[in-house]
């Protein structure tokens, strides 16, 4: 598997929407799939594990989307 750095990375999100290192994005997302993970599966709560995979990503997508890129 080939291993790259942020720094590497960071010229190809230029431009892609992607946010720049440092503003909040990454840590909210990650915090919002632990969320889904621990209601979903340790949790097992009726709605959010009834959910099919298509369903949690309609569902998820546009959060993630929002906290990444910062898109409304």
């Amino acid at each position: 598997m080939t291993q790259h750095s942020p720094a590497s990375l960071r010229p190809h999100a230029h431009g892609s929407g992607v946010r720049e290192p440092g503003q909040p994005g990454g840590q909210t997302a990650g915090t919002q799939a632990l969320g889904f993970v621990l209601c979903r599966h340790l949790l097992r709560m009726p709605p959010v594990a009834a959910l099919s995979p298509a369903e949690a990503v309609a569902w998820l997508a546009p959060t993630f989307q929002r906290y990444l890129t910062g898109a409304q």
